[in-house]
C-alpha cells in the first residue's frame, strides 16, 4: 500500500507530515482484514520510512513553501536514487496506491507485479464512501469491475439523500429563477498544478465573466475544507452579480434553480447531473478511467484480485446493495416526500432600514455583516484577509446607501485597497500606516436576490510570524475593520 509521497502537510510544531498516511494505513487494514484468512499473503505499507526517508527532511527546504515545492515537483521526474529505492521496494509485489502522481505511476507500473490505483470518487452525497479504482492488470481490473456500482444504484442513493435534505425555504432567499454556482478551491492543492503553476479561480476570471453574462445571480461557495478562504478571490470582484454563500452546496443545488456548476476541479462537476444542472470544468480533464465501488466492497474485491494475481483463490464478497429492481414509482415517492426541515440560509447580512445604522465590534449587528473572508472577531474589531466581504440586508427599498468604514493597515507603510459592489469598483485608494482611516463610498439599492455584498480587496497581506521575530501568528492579515456606518444617501 502506498500513496503520493510528495503530499505533505505542516504540523503544529513545525516538521512536515505525510498527508496520506491515514488513507494508506486505512487501506492496508481494509485489505489486510480481507486477506487475513490466507497467511501466505502479507500486507505492508510503502511510506517514507520504508524508503529510508523522513518527511521533515524530504519536504521543502531553505525557506521554500510547500506550494512552491509542489509546483517544482509536479511533472518533474523523480531523482534516480529515489526511483531506484521505489523499484526495489515494489519489485514482484502487488501495489495498491492512493492518489498517486503520474511520475510515481510510471515507476510502479514498470516495477510492480501489478498496480491498482484508488482515489475517492467524485460522488460525495452518499452517507457512505465511494472510491474510484483502475488497473492495467486484467485480474485486478476484473475484480473491481465485478463490484462496480451502477448508475441505477447511484440514482437510488441520491433520491434518499435528496429526501433527507429538503429545500431552503426562508422568505426571499429563493427569489431567483436561475443561478450559476461556482465552487471554490483549496488555497493549495497539488492536484491543481498545471504547466508549472498552481491554478486558482483567478486564472479563469474571463471565462467566469463570460459564463456569468446575463445571469441575475452568480453564487460562489468556498471549499468545505477551507471555509474562510477562496484562492484567487481578489480577481473575481469585477464579476457582476457575484455573491458568496456559506450554504451547503448540495442544499443550493436542491433548490432546483442552479442550472450551471463551474469549477476548476470539483466533485460537484460530476454530481451536478443528479440535480439536473450542467457543468463546466475550467481545468483540462484528467486521464482517469476508474470505476466506482463502495468502500464496503473494496476489501473483498481487492482480496479476490490479489489472490488471483498471486495464484490463490478466495470466496467473493457479497454485493453491498440489493439487486432487486427499483421502480420509477418508488423513486418518485422519495422525491415527493422531500422535507423542509434543517433549511439553512443561502445568504446572510446586517439588516439596514430607513434610519442610519452605526455599529462597532461590541454590537451584535457588526458580526452579522461579516459575510466572508474575516478572521476571528476581537474586542476592537476584526482583521480581513486579502478579501473581506460585508453583507448588508436592506429592509424594503432604501435606494442608494451611503457607507463609511473604519480601516487600519498592519504595515508600517500604506496599504492599497479597492471596494467593489456588483462588479463595479466604487472606491479605491490607500490606508496609511497609523490610526484608523474613514473610507466613504456609496452603493445603489438593488432588486437582486439576497443582501448587498460589498467586497474589500487589499493589495497584500501581513503575516506576523513572517514579519515579526518570535511571533507564532500565521494569519494573513489584510486590513483591520473597527466600525461600520450606513445611511440612506442624500438626494
Amino acid at each position: 500500500m502506498t500513496g503520493d509521497i510528495f503530499r505533505l502537510v505542516a504540523t503544529s510544531d513545525g516538521p512536515w507530515r505525510w498527508h496520506q498516511d491515514e488513507n494508506v494505513y486505512w487501506l492496508s487494514q481494509l485489505v489486510g482484514g480481507a486477506l487475513a484468512s490466507n497467511p501466505d499473503i502479507k500486507v505492508g505499507v510503502l511510506d517514507h520510512a520504508a524508503l529510508g526517508l523522513s518527511p521533515s527532511n524530504f519536504g521543502p527546504k531553505d525557506g521554500s513553501t510547500l506550494q512552491s515545492w509542489w509546483v517544482e515537483s509536479v511533472g518533474s521526474p523523480l531523482s534516480s536514487r529515489l526511483a531506484a529505492r521505489i523499484r526495489k521496494a515494489v519489485a514482484g509485489k502487488v501495489v495498491i496506491a492512493f492518489e498517486i502522481s503520474s511520475d510515481l505511476r510510471a515507476i510502479l507500473e514498470g516495477a510492480a507485479l501489478a498496480l491498482l490505483e484508488v482515489e475517492v470518487a467524485p460522488i460525495r452525497f452518499l452517507s457512505g464512501i465511494l472510491l474510484s479504482a483502475q488497473s492495467t492488470h486484467p485480474e485486478l481490473q476484473a475484480a473491481i469491475d465485478s463490484e462496480t456500482i451502477t448508475e441505477r444504484e447511484l440514482q437510488w442513493q441520491f433520491g434518499i439523500m435528496r429526501a433527507r435534505m429538503g429545500r431552503p425555504t426562508s422568505e426571499g432567499e429563493e427569489n431567483f429563477s436561475s443561478a450559476v454556482l461556482i465552487a471554490g478551491q483549496m488555497p493549495a492543492d497539488r492536484a491543481l498544478i498545471d504547466a508549472g503553476k498552481l491554478l486558482d479561480l483567478g486564472n479563469f476570471v474571463d471565462d467566469l465573466r463570460r459564463l456569468s453574462t446575463d445571469r441575475a445571480l452568480v453564487i460562489l461557495t468556498p471549499h468545505p475544507h477551507s471555509a474562510n478562504s477562496i484562492a484567487g478571490l481578489e480577481k473575481l470582484a469585477s464579476i457582476a452579480s457575484i455573491k458568496i454563500s456559506r450554504a451547503n452546496s448540495y442544499r443550493l443545488l436542491a433548490t432546483g434553480k442552479i442550472d450551471l456548476v463551474v469549477a476548476i476541479s470539483s466533485s460537484l462537476l460530476e454530481e451536478a447531473k443528479f440535480f439536473g444542472a450542467s457543468s463546466v470544468r475550467l481545468a483540462p480533464p484528467r486521464q482517469w478511467k476508474g470505476v466506482t465501488i463502495d468502500v464496503r466492497a473494496l476489501g473483498g474485491a481487492l482480496a479476490n484480485g490479489i489472490a488471483r494475481v498471486s495464484g490463490f483463490m478466495l470466496p467473493p464478497l457479497k454485493r453491498p446493495f440489493p439487486d432487486e429492481p427499483i421502480s420509477p414509482q418508488n423513486s418518485a415517492n422519495i422525491w415527493a416526500y422531500a422535507g423542509i426541515q434543517n433549511a439553512s440560509p443561502i445568504f446572510t447580512g446586517m439588516a439596514v432600514g430607513a434610519d442610519p445604522v452605526a455599529v462597532s465590534a461590541a454590537d451584535v449587528d457588526f458580526a452579522a455583516a461579516l459575510t466572508f473572508g474575516w478572521h476571528q472577531l476581537e474586542p476592537w474589531g476584526v482583521w480581513s484577509g486579502r478579501v473581506g466581504v460585508l453583507g448588508i440586508a436592506p429592509l424594503g427599498d432604501p435606494g442608494a446607501l451611503s457607507c463609511a468604514i473604519e480601516l487600519r493597515s498592519p504595515w508600517n507603510d500604506a496599504t492599497q485597497f479597492e471596494i467593489w459592489w456588483d462588479g463595479e469598483r466604487v472606491q479605491y485608494g490607500e490606508i496609511p500606516a497609523g490610526p484608523s482611516t474613514t473610507v466613504r463610498f456609496e452603493v445603489s439599492g438593488s432588486t437582486k436576490p439576497g443582501p448587498l455584498q460589498i467586497w474589500l480587496v487589499c493589495d497584500r497581506t501581513f503575516t506576523p510570524s513572517e514579519q515579526l521575530p518570535g511571533y507564532l501568528d500565521h494569519r494573513e492579515l489584510g486590513l483591520a475593520l473597527s466600525a461600520i456606518t450606513i445611511a440612506p444617501a442624500r438626494g
